[in-house]
């Protein structure tokens, strides 16, 4: 049976505060976890629900994204609208990673130069990510950022022109189009490393990160857990602003940046025709 942190917690009120007597500890209330010294670790929350849609949505949409332009032709449209979902995907993991919940927020994902020694000699300890695993996923959501961004401007001359291309010579939108092709070879390597990263923690390392990203749980030592600061919740219009900022956003770049009609503030007069010469009768 799964034990959560936020349960064991809550016997704070007959437990002594060091966290190994929560281990000989009787529960205050009938159905209560039991901890035993068996059970070595208990689930502690790590990726907020937002953070896990983002995920897996973005997966998706960059599948659709991958398969489709393989395809090609009428599936070009897919492409398109895939592209402009990981833009706005990214859209708001940008917001959510200022104003979102700590283990979101960038301040705490960006690994600095001394955590990435300390992981290279075997003494880091955190949560989440490695050091080396966020400057990987980093790598990857910025080159999905720039892939998604550059197809936004593509113009292949057949059977797809990106919503922004019109902001472009079309010489240029069709030599970007080129880049787009080109850099959608590194997108699928990175893609691939990032897979391989999780079977080999998967089935060498014992740490299913595919559970994690689900669950939102991470199952660490008791001791380890028990010392983790209480996380404050952000509130519900936090989110609400984000998403309702992302998704208009997201549709005014869809739909070319266009802005509203203003054609009857800009109506020149036509030109008057220059009279006909009298006639020679």
């Amino acid at each position: 049976m799964t034990v959560y942190r936020n349960e064991v917690l809550n016997r704070d009120r007959f437990i002594s505060r060091s966290p190994a007597t929560v281990l000989d500890a009787e529960p205050l209330e009938r159905g209560a976890p039991e901890v035993s010294a068996v059970q070595r670790t208990i689930a502690v929350r790590l990726w907020d629900l937002p953070i896990r849609l983002f995920h897996w949505s973005l997966v998706i949409a960059v599948l659709v994204a991958i398969v489709s332009a393989k395809v090609g032709g009428e599936w070009m449209r897919l492409h398109g609208q895939a592209g402009v979902a990981v833009v706005g995907l990214l859209i708001f993991r940008l917001i959510w990673g200022v104003v979102g919940s700590k283990s979101a927020r960038f301040i705490h994902f960006i690994p600095s130069v001394s955590s990435v020694r300390s992981y290279l000699r075997g003494q880091w300890q955190g949560r989440g990510h490695n050091p080396l695993g966020a400057l990987a996923v980093l790598s990857l959501l910025g080159l999905l950022l720039l892939q998604a961004i550059g197809g936004l401007f593509t113009d292949d001359e057949i059977s797809f022109t990106g919503p922004l291309a019109h902001f472009l010579e079309s010489e240029t939108a069709v030599q970007l189009t080129g880049w787009h092709h080109q850099l959608s070879n590194v997108v699928i390597a990175l893609l691939l490393l990032h897979i391989a990263a999780i079977f080999v923690y998967r089935f060498f390392k014992k740490k299913n990160l595919v559970k994690a990203m689900i669950s939102g749980h991470e199952h660490l030592p008791l001791e380890q857990a028990l010392q983790i600061p209480e996380e404050v919740p952000v509130r519900t219009w936090v989110l609400v602003l984000s998403l309702v900022f992302t998704v208009v956003l997201t549709y005014w770049i869809g739909t070319g940046l266009a802005l509203p009609n203003t054609e009857s503030a800009n109506i020149s007069t036509p030109a008057t025709k220059e009279s006909a010469p009298p006639p020679a009768w």
